[in-house]
């Protein structure tokens, strides 16, 4: 493949430039950027095709610690932009000396992504979820030395981002996102079952790790690119795609995913349930209720005209084994897909093709990137090991994007609010367990004020207890939902996902510089077993004992 040169990149203005992508060239990205445009052919993003007349601007985040998304150029001789639409002269006149000069390139224009502050405060924050408190900069240019640099350092430098063809590292330790062909046949079997006459469900499985979101989202948007929508149908608790951690939940899909968990918090989802926790183990009569009961709401025919996408735990040994058989027999799907790892604990210990029915298919993809031989191990410092700050940053986004904690509380008095406490035995004084706690709404026909564990209230929302004043008997809360939405709530449910460190500790240390009131710190341990992949294995530190497992 022919170097790219520096001619092939053009600034039109102080947060814009202009690209010419050889077409089946892959130019990778680390950061957060907009496509304003595309002048000429296509570009794909993850297995999402855009071209000309395509909705812009499109929104791509690709940041630190998840593997890195691409622009890959591919031919579209249909679509093609007037360039008498772009208003500037100077546009223009390098749009058509770049039209004219780079025929067999994929000509569009990227912008500085300026307008989501948003990701500004999830990296402030994150850094005390962190023992060291060191700031992670999950966006933004970073600091590397090409071996044979090829994209002009300047371009990068305006869009604030990365930009790089592989052949710039002669050893790159960062994941990059590599789409997998076999992954294509999981489309055909949406097709077979259509045209049998089948509502077409996929099912991912396999281990932690081995890539059965990455996987699913590719094929989602494969399948978004075929102007259908997509239902996904989200059982991993711990790793919610569409929601804050600890749910069930079903999402329904109408455009590209175009990044982590974190950045697309604000897709419909159209039915959730709170579980309160990501251990299933520790709430397993909710689980099964829960997943049970998002089966009866997607009995509706709306749903049965989609094609279903159904991500499941990694939990492949024991009950987690037990959990998937049941989910089998609850969804029928008509195609299972196992991902393998070479490392066989990452694989289920028996033959998945017993689960399924005479007329499904079964698919075995290899998981990413270990198809690529690329080692992921204690050299591979880009990833996020640890769970709990991967949950950590999906909340500071939720809590970003909706302005939460700069809501004004409503009040509301203890008789008027029900309660469920699903992660410990009730108190005798409730209402002080909810102090600052991360809680769903929902409406329960229940009679009683403290409404038992093992009854599941689906989601309608979540919110903070900001206080609780005992002697006025009454609850201060914060939420997003507006006031009609509030009139059909009755119950709050907390469980054992707390707010992150960072939202008690930041505001004082920075505004004041004191310590906030009734906030430990834990201390810096210098200690081999404070490094997360060393710990695996190993008794858990006490600074750590509080996160969830």
């Amino acid at each position: 493949m022919a170097a790219l040169k520096k001619e092939q990149f053009a600034i039109l203005s102080e947060s814009r430039v202009l690209i010419a992508l050889p077409i089946h060239t892959k130019l990778y990205l680390k950061g957060k950027v907009q496509v304003e445009s595309i002048v000429k052919n296509a570009i794909e993003i993850f297995g999402a095709n855009f071209n000309a007349k395509s909705e812009f601007p499109i929104d791509v985040y690709s940041p630190k610690g998840y593997s890195l998304l691409y622009f890959e150029a591919i031919e579209d001789s249909k679509h093609s932009t007037d360039l008498k639409n772009y208003d500037d002269k100077k546009d223009q006149k390098i749009l058509k000396r770049f039209s004219i000069q780079y025929q067999d390139c994929s000509l569009f224009i990227l912008n500085k992504m300026t307008d989501q502050p948003w990701t500004d405060y999830v990296e402030d924050l994150l850094k005390y979820s962190d023992s060291k408190k060191h700031k992670m900069a999950l966006f933004g240019k970073e600091k590397w030395v090409k071996d044979n640099p090829q994209v002009p350092e300047p371009i990068e430098d305006i869009l604030d981002i990365s930009l790089f063809v592989a052949e710039e590292f002669e050893d790159f330790k960062a994941r990059l996102l590599n789409k997998n062909p076999q992954w294509d046949y999981a489309l055909q079997s949406v097709q077979i079952a259509q045209e049998s006459g089948r509502h077409p469900k996929i099912i991912g499985t396999g281990g932690k790790g081995v890539g059965k979101s990455t996987t699913l989202k590719y094929i989602s948007n494969k399948l978004l690119e075929h102007g259908q929508a997509v239902l996904w149908i989200d059982l991993d608790p711990g790793q919610a795609e569409f929601t804050l951690p600890g749910m069930l939940s079903a999402t329904l899909l109408d455009k590209p995913i175009l990044g982590p968990n974190f950045t697309h918090l604000d897709r419909q989802v159209v039915f959730s349930v709170y579980l309160g926790s990501v251990n299933v183990s520790d709430v397993l009569h909710r689980y099964r209720k829960g997943r049970e009961e998002l089966s009866w709401f997607l009995q509706d025919s709306k749903y049965s005209d989609v094609p279903w996408i159904i991500n499941t735990m990694g939990f492949n040994r024991g009950l987690g084994l037990t959990l998937l058989k049941e989910t089998m027999q609850l969804f029928q799907p008509t195609t299972l897909i196992e991902i393998k790892s070479r490392h066989p604990k990452k694989n289920y210990e028996v033959n998945m093709t017993e689960m399924l029915q005479s007329d499904s298919n079964y698919l075995e993809f290899q998981a990413m990137p270990e198809d690529t031989d690329k080692e992921m191990n204690t050299n591979d410092l880009w990833g996020i090991p640890e769970p709990y700050k991967l949950r950590d940053i999906v909340i500071l986004a939720h809590l970003a994007k909706s302005g939460l904690l700069s809501k004004i509380p409503y009040s509301v008095s203890f008789q008027d609010l029900k309660v469920q406490i699903v992660h410990c035995n009730m108190p005798r004084q409730v209402e002080l367990v909810l102090n600052t706690a991360l809680v769903s709404f929902g409406y329960t026909n229940d009679t009683k004020n403290i409404v038992d564990k093992n009854v599941v209230v689906p989601s309608q929302g979540f919110g903070i207890i900001r206080a609780v004043d005992p002697k006025r008997q009454l609850f201060y809360v914060l939420t997003d939902l507006d006031p009609e939405q509030l009139q059909n709530i009755n119950c709050v449910t907390a469980g054992s996902i707390f707010l992150p460190n960072g939202v008690f500790t930041s505001k004082i240390k920075n505004k004041l510089d004191k310590s906030t009131p009734y906030v430990q710190e834990k201390p810096a341990l210098e200690t081999p077993l404070n490094i997360p992949w060393q710990r695996s294995g190993k008794p858990r530190l006490p600074e750590f004992q509080s996160k969830n497992k």
